[in-house]
């Protein structure tokens, strides 16, 4: 009961700062619409997210190669998606370097696709489509070694239906993003960030006020200041998020996909890693405002990483800055968050979510530590 009076008086002291409140929710809003007029062109159906920039190479003359070159290449080609083939070494260090999405080898019973780790959107449809055209070649092959009559059928029905296996799991054009898809999202998980240094502030605000030292006096424990703190703050920044996302999602129409749940718990998991981070910076650093300063510094770092400011892919910036990119926990999240989206693809869902509340609990272990020694100091 105590502890839920302290998450209360968090809360009530949070929403007070109507400045704040207002423009946290107004200020992803606004860029979400500057940055998704004013880089439109970046998105559109000529450039970027239609685009599978992807090397491959074929050895031997199996029917498997043969088909893939015959049949698979020229479908792609058709949705502007790209195979370009190259000499493994070459195509191998193109995904190294980030200047291409995946390099495919198609062998005589097999293929193979090498993306970097975590791979990017344009990679994971790729993936998809293979696969795709793997699993059927495959069928065709066991179905001609079983009934080979069968075959004439099969290929009747496609030509009747005008039916081609690629559509079915390639990146549809309505469902790509467009720049004020992208931007709605990446401008959201960007105020999340800044959940962060205010985090921080609510430790450093009550110790330069004093009354922290009050309330450690008093007979509230370590653990139950911490967990309103946290709780608090997770609350409010929940709440500000469900406006803006309300707002992207009814009044600008963006796209978040079928699985609002996913999307949901995704940054949910966000909200607690940074202020769980916040709140450790706050700890560690005992001079006021030093981990908010921290925090602020190097928040725009990660988003730019990230993608949040411009797509990197779209930019065609690769190399060693599309390397450092994977270090930035935005990366991870927007990344993730787009594959859900736009692909339907959930392979890096639970990574991502476990990640981000391991480092919050990290964090948290590191404030509970911490906070126990600066009261006996």
């Amino acid at each position: 009961m105590r502890t839920l009076s302290l998450v209360i008086k968090e809360i009530k002291q949070l929403v007070r700062d109507r400045n704040g409140m207002i423009f946290t929710i107004v200020f992803p809003i606004v860029l979400t619409l500057v940055l998704g007029a004013s880089l439109s062109n970046m998105f559109s159906s000529n450039s970027g997210p239609t685009r599978i920039d992807a090397y491959y190479h074929i050895e031997g003359n199996s029917p498997m190669a043969a088909a893939f070159k015959k049949d698979f290449v020229p479908q792609i080609e058709k949705e502007k998606l790209y195979l370009k083939e190259e000499t493994p070494e070459k195509a191998l260090n193109a995904v190294k370097f980030g200047d291409s999405a995946c390099y495919i080898e198609v062998g005589d019973d097999r293929i193979v696709i090498t993306m970097r780790d975590g791979g990017t959107m344009s990679g994971q449809i790729a993936e998809t489509m293979v696969k795709a055209y793997a699993s059927k070649f495959n069928t065709i092959m066991t179905v001609a070694k079983v009934n080979p009559l069968s075959l004439k059928d099969l290929n009747s029905q496609d030509e009747s239906t005008g039916s081609k296996y690629t559509e079915s799991v390639s990146l549809q054009k309505q469902k790509a993003p467009r720049a004020l898809d992208y931007y709605a999202l990446t401008m959201l998980t960007l105020i999340i960030m800044y959940a962060g240094p205010a985090g921080s502030s609510l430790i450093s605000d009550e110790r330069q006020q004093r009354t922290l030292s009050r309330m450690v006096l008093s007979p509230v424990k370590n653990a139950e200041i911490l967990v309103s703190k946290v709780t608090g703050m997770t609350l409010v920044t929940c709440l500000q998020v469900v406006i803006v996302f309300f707002f992207d999602k009814f009044v600008l129409k963006t796209e978040w996909g079928t699985n609002i749940p996913a999307v949901a718990a995704i940054l949910l998991a966000q909200i607690i890693m940074v202020v769980s981070v916040g709140v450790g910076m706050a700890y560690l650093f005992k001079e006021n405002s030093t981990g908010t300063t921290i925090l602020n510094t190097l928040i725009p770092i990660l988003i730019f990483l990230g993608g949040g400011y411009v797509n990197l892919e779209l930019m065609g910036i690769g190399g060693i800055i599309s390397q450092i990119a994977w270090l930035s926990p935005v990366k991870w999240l927007n990344q993730t968050l787009l594959q859900v989206i736009y692909a339907n693809d959930y392979s890096t869902f639970g990574t991502t979510i476990a990640l981000y509340l391991g480092i919050a609990i990290v964090f948290l272990a590191i404030s509970s530590v911490l906070s126990k020694k600066e009261v006996y100091a």
